[in-house]
């Protein structure tokens, strides 16, 4: 009976690629509204416009950090199973059948050790021959082979490694996630040379977050300081939400041929794009500090 009302493949025609980009483009829009934060001023007289912003600039770290964490659910949950299958259509089943994303295996990945997603440049096989990596399949569904695509796979495979780095550490997303958990932050820190006292590292912490976390078996902490990139996050959910309708988007036209005008968009990834969202804007920064002997 379920099946008659839900089909999993319907997870497709429901899935709103542009969620995120709306989110962000909201959070852009209201960081310069001067009027909207008069309005809530006048609503909560306590309020400062410094908070004000730099509360808008974490909202779109945060919504960042979930886009990504979006994106690699998906490709997480479309890795073939032990016979080579893909589970296309049925990907809604498994993502709620414990097939949860373990940003362990992002980092085992980006540190060169064993990962599920070294099944990423792995070939698999079609029922008429073809053979084609998975990552063709993933975000190239139905397309024939090119070169342009074989160079824009070069660069995704990159890109996707810089957003797993986002998010490899899940220390940062559930700082905002469980209370937004932080420390104090310090206004300003910069390192002296004792003979001179000339500067000879200094950081303006203002519009910053920091979060904690604790290694429980090594048993010490980290605290992570982190400068906010407003250019920078906006660029990675931009990219990361054009992967999510790579994706969606052209299961949704084969599974629902006759319900969606939607157009495919063909997302080639350039050695420009790729740049966009590794490069940081001038001033950023993100520093650790550690009593762990280890590197955490």
């Amino acid at each position: 009976m379920f099946y008659t009302i839900f089909k999993p493949e319907d997870f497709y025609k429901n899935f709103d690629t542009d969620y995120f980009l709306f989110s962000q483009e909201l959070n852009r829009s209201n960081l310069e509204n001067k009027d909207l934060f008069n309005t809530i001023k006048q609503k909560f007289s306590w309020v400062e416009e410094e908070s004000y912003r730099l509360s808008v600039l974490m909202q779109i770290r945060f919504q960042t950090l979930l886009c990504i964490n979006t994106l690699f659910e998906l490709i997480f949950n479309l890795i073939p199973d032990e016979n080579g299958y893909v589970p296309d259509k049925e990907l809604i089943l498994r993502m709620n059948s414990f097939q949860e994303l373990k940003p362990s295996e992002i980092a085992y990945w980006l540190n060169g050790e064993k990962s599920k997603l070294d099944k990423l440049l792995q070939p698999i096989t079609y029922k008429n021959g073809d053979v084609r990596e998975l990552i063709y399949h993933l975000f190239y569904f139905g397309q024939p082979k090119t070169d342009d695509l074989a160079k824009s796979v070069s660069n995704l495979v990159e890109m996707l490694k810089v957003m797993g780095k986002e998010i490899s550490d899940t220390s940062e997303i559930n700082s905002f996630k469980h209370g937004m958990r932080g420390v104090v932050d310090p206004r300003y820190f910069k390192i002296l040379n004792k003979e001179t006292e000339e500067d000879i590292l200094n950081f303006d912490f203002s519009e910053s977050i920091s979060f904690y976390s604790y290694h429980k078996k090594e048993k010490c902490f980290t605290i992570n300081y982190r400068k906010l990139d407003q250019e920078r996050d906006y660029n990675l959910t931009v990219y990361a939400s054009l992967l999510l309708k790579a994706i969606v988007t052209p299961r949704k036209k084969s599974f629902h041929k006759n319900e969606t005008k939607e157009e495919i968009i063909n997302i080639l990834i350039s050695d420009e794009n790729l740049e966009q969202v590794a490069t940081p804007s001038e001033g950023q920064f993100h520093l650790k500090f550690s009593n762990c002997k280890k590197k955490q």
